[in-house]
């Protein structure tokens, strides 16, 4: 595996991050979609060694729950 300096490492993070934080802003249609993509993300850069497994399962755990809440916000939306 390739080894990574610290800032690289904080790139992909962040990267991952932004992705999370991606799905909080995805049309009704794309909600599913972006939770997929940040997740496979995640997966993908615990896979290559670019962040820990406890970074990996946070970033899965928050990629669910943005999407939950992103569901809920349109749900109560069609509901008023």
């Amino acid at each position: 595996m390739p080894a990574y300096t610290r800032n690289e490492k904080l790139l992909y993070l962040n990267q991952a991050r932004r992705k999370v934080l991606a799905i909080a802003k995805a049309n009704r249609p794309y909600i599913d979609r972006a939770e997929e993509h940040a997740r496979a993300y995640a997966e993908a850069l615990y896979d290559v060694d670019a962040i820990t497994e406890t970074e990996r399962v946070t970033l899965q755990d928050d990629a669910r729950k943005t999407a939950e809440d992103r569901v809920r916000y349109f749900n109560a939306a069609t509901q008023v």
